[in-house]
């Protein structure tokens, strides 16, 4: 077995000192996550779960530079989607509530996100696709009408949205005019949009602001019994305990957003009714009353921003 073939591994930390003056005048941005990686073809980034041109992904920075923050060094190998099916990958295809299909990976591809599929009776469409495509997701979705649309929360979640769009004819791939140039693997389906975009009868797409500029939510009118749906990714991140939400430029490297991007954000979600929230995760949903969570969570978090918050309790 050579070193190529092997499954994949933990990471092997190494600090920017260990790696040689000529390994790093090699390096590049990794089209895959943009972060810096050693100069190699890529095909697909297990850092963040999408796909890019081509194939072989190396030493990649753990903090992108999305974020223009230099991190360390981890080691990992080539990989494609053969490799990962091979290494036992496989879609995860569940009924989330009427209407709404999950579709995730087992084991999970970059941080375990999950695509969610809005049917209604003028077409579906999937939102977050994770970085892994199968044939069985591909027939479940089939059986489900197939597809009209595949959009996004934000550019770390564009998975292998060209690959969706083309096993279903070409579908439109529906991305912010702010965040398309995010895309790693250029397609002709890709449409671009601004502001708000309603993609199907009582199913828009709302640019939010904030983790990215583009970063955006999808309103489902139709969803939680006709008391409205909001699916949000990592515009608005869902808290562990499913309860609160919070808002973040950055996630892995705890950067909050600033009080006029939260202010933004609650903004754009005005005019839009919901009861129920999912985030990005398959536990991390707000079942009900789900406009208020966001509010009061919005306040508190605002408080604490501006160092004027009371702590009534330690989980406050």
């Amino acid at each position: 077995m050579t070193k190529e073939d092997q499954p994949l591994a933990s990471p092997r930390v190494m600090t920017t000192q260990s790696v040689s003056k000529k390994r790093e005048a090699d390096q590049t941005h990794c089209r895959g996550c943009g972060n810096l990686c050693l100069v190699g073809d890529l095909d697909a980034c297990l850092a963040l779960g999408f796909s890019t041109r081509t194939a072989q992904h190396t030493y990649t920075r753990t903090k992108p530079v999305m974020d223009r923050i230099i991190g360390t060094i981890h080691y990992r190998r080539s990989v494609n989607e053969a490799y990962l099916a091979a290494a036992g990958h496989r879609s995860d295809i569940r009924t989330i509530e009427h209407d709404l299909i999950g579709i995730g990976v087992e084991p999970a591809v970059g941080i375990g996100q999950r695509a969610l599929l809005v049917c209604t009776s003028h077409g579906n469409l999937l939102w977050d696709p994770p970085g892994f495509l199968d044939s069985e997701a591909i027939t479940s979705v089939r059986a489900a009408g197939g597809l009209v649309a595949v959009a996004a929360s934000h550019p770390h979640f564009y998975g292998v949205a060209v690959e969706w769009s083309h096993a279903f004819d070409s579908a439109p791939i529906l991305l912010p005019e702010a965040d398309q140039h995010w895309l790693m693997r250029p397609d002709p389906a890709v449409q671009t949009w601004f502001g708000h975009h309603q993609v199907l009868p009582g199913v828009t797409l709302v640019q939010c602001g904030g983790h990215f500029p583009g970063s955006a939510v999808l309103h489902w009118a139709d969803g939680a019994e006709g008391r409205g749906v909001l699916l949000v990714g990592d515009t608005i991140v869902v808290t562990p305990g499913a309860d609160r939400v919070s808002f973040s430029r950055s996630v892995p490297n705890h950067l909050p957003l600033p009080e006029a991007s939260v202010r933004g954000i609650l903004r754009a979600l005005r005019p839009y009714k919901f009861d129920r929230l999912y985030g990005a995760l398959w536990l991390r949903i707000i079942d009900d009353d789900a406009r208020r969570v966001v509010t009061d969570s919005a306040d508190r978090y605002l408080q604490w921003l501006r160092g004027d918050a009371i702590t009534t309790d330690a989980g406050t």
